[in-house]
């Protein structure tokens, strides 16, 4: 995982999750946990490697989800930013 600042408080075991702001993924699904911190020293970002919650070689069945509201999602979010530059 990149683009992480140096600025943010990180440990080892600590937990990520999907955010807020992405229209692609639900918010605050378990990603996994941060494995290992690797000070980038030509940038002022962290890279993380991260021990993901799901077993890929393992998993069985996975759900496929639509979101059928998205076209409608994405123009909200675009006229919102709109009037945020304003």
């Amino acid at each position: 995982m990149t683009g992480i600042p140096k600025s943010d408080s990180i440990a080892k075991g600590d937990t990520v999750l999907t955010g807020t702001y992405s229209l692609s993924f639900p918010p605050l699904r378990m990603i996994g946990r941060v494995a290992s911190i690797i000070k980038d020293n030509s940038s002022s970002f962290y890279v993380l490697q991260i021990k993901t919650a799901a077993n890929f070689q393992n998993l069985q069945h996975v759900f496929v989800v639509e979101n059928l509201q998205a076209d409608e999602q994405e123009k909200l979010d675009k006229e919102t930013r709109k009037k945020l530059m304003k």
